[in-house]
């Protein structure tokens, strides 16, 4: 018996470790950031996106670095679901003349 049988949860979770991040519940936190500002880079998709996603569902105002050329329509998608500002900056982190014109634009 799996430590997910023992205390009850069904065999499906028991099957999927990561159930609890993946499948069809949904939980909230309170991390403290409401009004705050957090830059994530690599926003615009895979797991900076979902980070993203969120810390918009906590009430932080999101900014989106990524060189991904749909990065403004990711950061607005955002907003919109979650009713709160988002950026999308073109930003290669890779490059500092880049990084600062990322946080020019961000501040």
């Amino acid at each position: 018996m799996t430590d997910f049988q023992s205390v009850g949860h069904s065999s499906r979770r028991a099957r999927c470790p990561s159930y609890w991040l993946c499948c069809d519940r949904t939980f909230s936190m309170d991390l403290g950031l409401n009004g705050q500002v957090a830059v994530i880079t690599g926003g615009a998709s895979g797991i900076g996106r979902a980070i993203a996603t969120a810390f918009a569902q906590e009430g932080a105002r999101v900014v989106l670095w990524d060189v991904a050329a749909n990065v403004d329509a990711v950061a607005q998608e955002i907003a919109v679901a979650n009713s709160i500002e988002a950026l999308g900056c073109s930003v290669d982190i890779t490059r500092a003349e880049s990084v600062a014109a990322g946080l020019k634009s961000t501040l």
